[in-house]
């Protein structure tokens, strides 16, 4: 008797798999990744579970001070595996994830949160760029012309002599 008992629990083990032991959902993919730092603000902040939730969650998004990011949409795909927060332009800074969820297959309640950066972005250098303007300094004249009419006061002045 003991036997056919571990023969059948061996084979639900087999043919249900992890999921009946480990009932409840987790998370197995968030974009961004946690921790970067992107070069270009992400429209959507999504996390991916490995069994469905419950459509009642939470997920905002909030800056390095604390305040929540506004107006965002939320939403959870049509096998409930999936969690978005599609989110406005963001400007440069540290951004912190947050959400709370209920497993689909226990009801275990799960919560968590992760960080990550937007880059400054460095306006590209151009010919309009002050810091790309040749010396005026004084005159009000670039070098060159500068020196050209320094050229030819001296070629007059040298001419009268």
């Amino acid at each position: 008797m003991r036997i056919l008992f571990t023969l059948v629990m061996t084979t639900l083990f087999i043919f249900l798999g992890a999921q009946m032991v480990y009932g409840h959902a987790f998370v197995i993919e968030e974009t961004p990744v946690p921790n970067s730092t992107l070069e270009i603000p992400p429209s959507e902040v999504k996390i991916k579970f490995n069994s469905k939730v419950d459509k009642n969650f939470t997920i905002k998004l909030v800056d390095e001070n604390q305040l929540e990011i506004k107006p965002t949409t939320s939403e959870i795909t049509t096998d409930q595996k999936e969690i978005k927060l599609i989110l406005p332009t963001l400007e440069a800074g540290n951004y912190y994830v947050e959400y709370y969820v209920i497993s689909s297959n226990d009801g275990h309640p799960i919560q968590g949160s992760f960080m990550f950066q937007v880059a400054q972005q460095n306006p590209p250098e151009s010919q309009d760029n002050p810091a790309n303007e040749p010396d005026t300094t004084d005159t009000g004249l670039t070098p060159s012309k500068k020196d050209e009419i320094d050229s030819k006061k001296e070629t007059v002045q040298n001419s009268s002599n």
